[in-house]
């Protein structure tokens, strides 16, 4: 739309009040003509597919922007895909704990961690793990000093199945809660959860939680957190490095 090309826009399901809102205000201000939004899931989405489009621009998880690839591909359809990312945080042991505590903190419950920019996992300098692990402690309190659950800033997960899509990944995960865990399926409650992990390989670190969980692994040094951040996903949608300047510009 800002390029000035006709759009058909497919809000997300997920949020349906949110899509109402898109679709209420492409009605009311733009010209019908050129711009239209339309409403639905599976079968919707499906039909769409099979028209033949100039451009494909899709947001979401890989799943489905496989499919949309795929089909896309038998009309040599160009596309652009924002998948998300298993995006790392690396903290150093030169890092300003309490800067990085309060930065990743907040990015992981802004909007219960629903957005696809915040970090996914933390790999942290064992030399300053106990200093970082305090500091988001004092943090929580901080932004919940009533709790998360009382607070009227702290959100809650999109639908059920996401919901249950976390809390697999949470049992899943051979780590050790540090902070939080407190869920409830009938609200969509999910506490912002520390979990100290040991492995590259922890479900945690292995799928994009989209979420309230804050996995943090311990290693050596800045080569091995580089090393591990690109046997996970070499291209992230984000990358956090909290260090001196030299460490973050190596990183």
């Amino acid at each position: 739309i800002a390029a000035g090309c006709t759009v058909v826009l497919k809000p997300s399901e997920s949020a349906p009040n949110a899509a109402a809102v898109m679709q209420n205000i492409m009605e009311k201000y733009l010209d019908p003509s050129c711009y239209v939004c339309i409403q639905g899931a599976v079968p919707e989405t499906t039909k769409l597919l099979d028209q033949k489009w100039d451009k494909i621009f899709y947001t979401g998880g890989a799943t489905v922007g496989t499919i949309i690839a795929k089909k896309a591909a038998e009309t040599l359809t160009p596309v652009c895909l924002e998948l998300g990312g298993r995006n790392p945080a690396i903290v150093t042991k030169n890092a300003d704990a309490r800067l990085a505590a309060r930065r990743l903190v907040w990015a992981k419950t802004f909007n219960a961690g629903q957005v696809c920019v915040s970090q996914n996992y933390i790999l942290v300098d064992r030399e300053i793990l106990p200093a970082l692990l305090d500091e988001m402690k004092k943090v929580f309190q901080e932004y919940y000093p009533s709790g998360a659950r009382n607070s009227p800033d702290y959100g809650r997960i999109v639908n059920n199945r996401q919901w249950q899509r976390l809390k697999k990944m949470l049992n899943e995960s051979k780590g050790k809660i540090i902070y939080g865990g407190t869920m409830d399926e009938a609200d969509r409650f999910l506490e912002p959860t520390v979990v100290q992990v040991d492995s590259a390989s922890d479900s945690l670190l292995m799928d994009e939680s989209f979420g309230p969980l804050i996995p943090v692994m311990p290693v050596d040094n800045l080569d091995e957190a580089i090393r591990i951040a690109n046997s996970i996903e070499s291209t992230p949608l984000g990358l956090y490095p909290f260090g001196n300047k030299a460490e973050t510009d190596k990183v």
